[in-house]
């Protein structure tokens, strides 16, 4: 449903539906059958369904990777370590440190990799992680 753009006092001037393509601006009439596709995209109805087959597509890739791919450490002991050093008492980040060195995320990584970690019996089960 397109709602009228805003208006100047006596103007009658109405917004038309746009979609942008590659940069270029196409405007849809509404009798067209590609405006008519997008309408019928945007249904409500096909929101949940969708979301559900990504999410279900999402973790058959995901456990298809785990299986397959042999597990790379990449910064994995270095989290860990900056989460100990934050769950130990350090607030000061110049002294919150890893392998790789100081700690260089906001809090919210600290708060997530310390879920992360109790997830993981302590960032030691990392197939739990995974």
């Amino acid at each position: 449903r397109v709602r009228p753009a805003p208006t100047l006092k006596g103007s009658t001037r109405r917004q038309r539906p746009h979609t942008h393509t590659h940069g270029t601006m196409v405007t849809l009439k509404p009798s067209s059958s590609l405006f008519n596709l997008y309408k019928s995209s945007t249904l409500k109805k096909w929101d949940l369904p969708f979301v559900a087959l990504l999410l279900i597509f999402e973790a058959a890739v995901s456990l298809l990777i785990v299986k397959k791919v042999p597990y790379t450490e990449i910064d994995w002991e270095a989290y860990m370590q900056e989460v100990t050093t934050w769950q130990d008492g350090e607030r000061d980040y110049m002294q919150i440190r890893g392998g790789t060195g100081p700690l260089v995320y906001p809090a919210g990584f600290l708060y997530m990799y310390g879920f992360f970690k109790w997830l993981t019996d302590g960032g030691t089960n990392i197939l739990s992680g995974q």
